[in-house]
């Protein structure tokens, strides 16, 4: 009913939680919110979805607290680096051998496409100024970075001159890109005009950067190898190069616009309460190397070898295993959460 006529399922939803105030903190699994707060929530935030990628074509996916999942396959034959969302339903997944699929059903069924140089893709995001997914990636050593303003049907491909291996990228709200990477040395590259040219930076860490986000407001932080991170106030151009205290490879960094966590190798988890100047390292128990992890603002999810899942709702201070991952057996590389529109 709410598609067909979502001005009386509006006015329905408002009239029902009138009563409600707003809680910043409430989220799906809190105790302080009913059930009715929640679908609330889902009213106004969409619904919520996971979304993993990883060895072996898999991918799989969860609408709930990230408990229970449905595996499935993307259809590339390869192995998957990488997955993103749009705020519109869309999902994009890259990995090794030019391998590109994309859905809009959260997994169900996904369609191939190629980026048409011989090129292997570690990073895929989108741009929502612009409407751009675009992946940076390495063919032969050197960059590359690819484009698609059509949902990852037919691909734009460029170089940024690194001459290095990139293998994450992220974007803020302005439309800004930042690309990280490097072998054995850490190199990073920004765009302001949607990869048309690109500036060369460098991280100052001298190892190689495996990860990159931003909270979308000015601040961009890096994770790479041997416990290294960096962080950036003006789109990239400076960084502070410090350390998480992990000894460890990073290999993905999350934010809710507050926390930063980021995960990696031998268990290795770090997380920082001030924008990625200091750390405190943990580990979740898990025993396995961590790829990948995401958050929706209350839970943080991470995923890494031999279908490994960890859950923490305390952003990042304990962490508990989830028996059976996400149900595909395999290595998983990368984990995105995004609310799917109502309508």
């Amino acid at each position: 009913m709410c598609r067909a006529f979502p001005a009386i399922c509006l006015f329905a939803a408002v009239t029902a939680f009138s009563h409600c105030s707003l809680q910043a903190e409430c989220r799906e699994t809190d105790t302080t919110c009913s059930p009715d707060f929640y679908l609330y929530l889902v009213w106004l935030e969409g619904i919520p979805t996971w979304m993993a990628a990883g060895n072996s074509d898999a991918t799989a996916y969860s609408g709930d607290a990230g408990t229970t999942w449905t595996a499935n396959t993307a259809g590339t034959a390869q192995s998957l680096n990488s997955i993103g969302a749009d705020s519109r339903g869309r999902w994009v997944t890259v990995g090794l051998n030019n391998a590109v699929a994309y859905t809009t059903d959260r997994g169900s069924t996904w369609t191939t496409s190629s980026i048409a140089v011989g090129s292997s893709w570690n990073g895929i995001t989108y741009d929502g100024v612009s409407g751009r997914w675009v992946a940076a990636g390495s063919q032969a050593g050197a960059d590359r970075f690819a484009y698609s303003s059509d949902g990852g049907v037919s691909w734009t491909v460029g170089n940024m001159g690194t001459t290095q291996s990139m293998y994450g990228i992220a974007v803020d709200r302005a439309g800004r890109w930042v690309s990280v990477g490097g072998v054995g040395i850490d190199r990073c590259a920004f765009s302001t005009d949607v990869g048309a040219s690109w500036t060369i930076c460098s991280i100052g860490t001298g190892q190689t950067v495996n990860s990159i986000e931003t909270d979308g407001n000015g601040r961009w932080v890096a994770v790479g190898n041997a416990g290294t991170a960096a962080y950036s106030t003006d789109g990239g151009v400076g960084w502070t190069a410090v350390n998480t205290g992990t000894g460890a490879s990073m290999n993905d960094v999350a934010t809710d616009g507050y926390r930063w966590v980021a995960v990696g190798n031998t268990d290795s988890v770090a997380y920082s309460t001030d924008g990625g100047v200091s750390w405190t390292a943990t580990s979740t128990g898990v025993g396995q190397n961590l790829n990948s992890v995401a958050t929706d603002g209350r839970r943080w999810i991470a995923v890494g070898v031999n279908d490994a899942l960890v859950i923490s709702m305390d952003g990042g201070v304990t962490w508990s295993s989830l028996s059976g991952g996400t149900g595909t057996g395999q290595q998983m590389t990368s984990l995105v959460f995004s609310r799917l529109p109502l309508f």
